[in-house]
């Protein structure tokens, strides 16, 4: 009842009212990429989301160097 998956930003247009998106930032991304999972979670993955976007932003700041 309950997952994480990153698709294509086009996503947004098919996206049901409990589903929450979130950009993923990466310089070597070779397309904009997001981040859903449905609202209202639990905290495995209010915590699993906040890795996964904390390892992205890692990474992009590392690329930047």
């Amino acid at each position: 009842d309950f997952g994480i998956c990153i698709v294509p930003e086009e996503f947004v247009s098919i996206l049901p009212q409990n589903v929450k998106l979130l950009s993923i930032n990466d310089k070597n991304n070779q397309s904009e990429v997001k981040l859903i999972w449905k609202k209202g979670s639990d905290i495995i993955i209010k915590n699993c989301v906040e890795a996964i976007q904390d390892s992205y932003i890692s990474d992009f700041k590392l690329s930047e160097n």
